[in-house]
């Protein structure tokens, strides 16, 4: 890629690096006097020495920085000009899901998709299935039967959890489900951003995420749902019995939850990369 774009750039073109990783577009564009724009999703690269490697170049080359949330964008000292265009959802997913909104309001079931990972919160997930043995929980992880198996093993859990391997479709579960959660502690996991989340919502799903991160900046407590911290157990599971038991709470927390959705079409991204491009 360095040397293909090597030859074939010139100075008034702009190079759009889509993540840290294609870092041979942005050095060919860096010595072609090109404008070099990076979009970051995701900062917390692993092994360290390939982040240091990443970053520099992003900091060789690059004249502007696009983040997908707020959150990411303060993580950096990067001396860059910096501008927040959050992630949009297809538009097949958005058409789909608008076959089924409304539906919701009479679905009492929470709903968590994510990897099979302790600092997501698949054990303060089965804690709250525990909890509330009178609603249905669905998990849905990143992983195989078997996988799923051997995580659990020993375990004796809830009859309401229901345990799902990976899934190429998931509109079923936000279908059936009464609301939407992420519970990724921020201690070890902070999300950039919340694509599950954003998909809930847009199935008018309210949503209870972490308190920090790019995911808390899609849900406003007491708006379209509730901005809790994973390891406070008694005000989750006062959240979840608020929203399934005030009708009127929930009817208006559904309804602010797809309002909110719809800043995240691909339409509006499309309209706000258009005008960063466009910029002399």
């Amino acid at each position: 890629m360095f040397f293909s774009l090597l030859f074939f750039l010139q100075k008034n073109d702009v190079v759009y690096v889509n993540t840290v990783l294609p870092f041979g577009a942005a050095f060919a564009g860096k010595i072609r006097g090109c404008r070099v724009i990076y979009h970051l999703h995701e900062t917390s690269i692993r092994p360290l020495l390939l982040k240091k490697i990443l970053f520099a170049f992003v900091r060789f080359s690059a004249t502007e920085l696009v983040y997908v949330s707020k959150f990411l964008a303060q993580q950096d000292n990067l001396p860059l000009p910096k501008t927040v265009i959050y992630n949009a959802l297809d538009q097949e997913f958005i058409s789909q899901a608008s076959h089924f909104r409304g539906h919701n309001t009479q679905q009492k079931s929470v709903l968590m998709i994510c990897s099979l990972k302790r600092y997501k919160g698949v054990d303060t997930f089965v804690q709250l299935a525990r909890m509330h043995p009178q609603y249905p929980f669905s998990l849905v992880v990143n992983a195989t039967q078997e996988d799923i198996a051997a995580y659990f093993k020993g375990q004796k859990l809830p009859e309401s959890l229901s345990l799902y391997p990976t899934q190429t479709n998931t509109h079923p579960f936000y279908q059936q489900a009464g609301l939407i959660v992420n519970l990724s502690d921020p201690e070890v996991w902070v999300e950039t951003f919340g694509l599950t989340i954003l998909e809930g919502m847009t199935y008018g799903l309210p949503a209870i995420v972490p308190p920090v991160g790019g995911v808390a900046e899609l849900v406003t407590t007491n708006e379209n749902g509730f901005r809790i911290h994973p390891n406070d157990l008694q005000s989750l599971s006062i959240a979840i019995q608020s929203l399934f038991t005030t009708s009127s709470m929930y009817a208006d927390f559904s309804e602010k939850a797809l309002l909110k959705s719809q800043n995240f079409t691909p339409d509006l991204f499309s309209i706000q990369l258009r005008k960063l491009l466009s910029k002399n």
